[in-house]
């Protein structure tokens, strides 16, 4: 099912990439139906769908700012970069069907780049929802400027927030669909080194940790984004000192290590901390900073199976 026509371009596309999660795709499309600002078109990638997502999107299609396109499965980047294929919109914002966006997340970024022409794109905080630990915390830290610097350093701004202007994909070239994890942060990097970008001091959307997978989710994420920082040090070796990158590197193989650790994966957890300690030099030669950072991540799991092992030797 294809219901494109040739109405005029809307001045803002929002890209919904789902792939069997019709039971959360409902919820998305209200998220963007009940923005304040309405000047968008919504197209809705299903990549792949076995279940009953066509079924859900069709009550909505009798608004003609939706539009619907099904495509054999190819993964998420490529999924989005239909979707921006699709449109002719001046930005795009892009919403996973399973985040949540607050009511006026459009129009403050649309606002934002109206005056902000020469700004490649603009993020916002979210707030982070940890089911399983019923915690919630407000994501990324705030910056006193958004740089290159500090997207690469540490500041990985949640996809739901962003908002793009597409005349920059122009030159950078869309998600890259080799890239299976973090695909999203990939392409920040690469917009941030061509022109400058913004914050929205306000939090405008939500992203949800589901309890059955966050700690598979997260070793995938920072596997993912060591992944993306290595490919970008070719890039950063013009724009930042060697020993940065080092840290940055080195600082992705302690949250591998510590996710391992909380999974009770600890062979892994070893060999990444081991790693974490090569990797930046400075680190190497502080045994005072190694062992706090042991302290951090060695939980109570971990000492019983120390104890354990003891007990049985004695």
């Amino acid at each position: 099912m294809n219901n494109f026509d040739q109405s005029p371009s809307k001045k803002m596309a929002v890209i919904v990439p789902t792939f069997n999660r019709a039971c959360y795709l409902s919820n998305a499309i209200s998220y963007v139906l009940g923005q304040t600002y309405d000047n968008w078109t919504l197209i809705i990638v299903d990549d792949g769908s076995s279940d009953n997502t066509s079924q859900v999107v069709e009550p909505f299609l009798s608004d003609k700012r939706i539009k619907y396109i099904y495509q054999k499965n190819k993964g998420l980047a490529a999924a989005r970069n239909t979707g921006i294929r699709m449109s002719s919109s001046e930005y795009l914002a892009f919403l996973d069907d399973d985040d949540i966006w607050f009511s006026d997340r459009l129009e403050k970024a649309v606002r934002w780049l109206d005056v902000n022409p020469k700004h490649a794109w603009v993020y916002s905080q979210v707030i982070m929802n940890s089911v399983n630990e019923n915690k919630k915390w407000v994501y990324p830290k705030p910056v006193p400027e958004p740089t290159l610097e500090n997207l690469f350093m540490e500041n990985t701004p949640q996809v739901l927030s962003v908002t793009v202007r597409r005349e920059f994909l122009k030159i950078t070239g869309l998600f890259d669909e080799r890239i299976k994890m973090c695909e999203d942060y990939d392409l920040w990097l690469r917009l941030a080194n061509i022109a400058p970008y913004g914050v929205i001091q306000k939090t405008l959307g939500e992203y949800v940790l589901h309890s059955q997978s966050m700690t598979n989710d997260q070793a995938r994420m920072f596997v993912g984004a060591l992944s993306v920082i290595r490919n970008s040090v070719k890039l950063m070796n013009e724009k930042l000192p060697w020993l940065k990158i080092r840290w940055r590197i080195s600082n992705l193989y302690y949250l591998i290590a510590k996710n391992n650790f909380k999974g009770k994966n600890y062979y892994a957890g070893i060999l990444f901390f081991v790693k974490f300690v090569i990797t930046y030099p400075l680190l190497g030669r502080s045994l005072s900073k190694i062992i706090n950072r042991l302290k951090e991540i060695y939980d109570q799991e971990l000492l019983k199976v120390f104890r354990g092992r003891k007990c049985a030797d004695s």
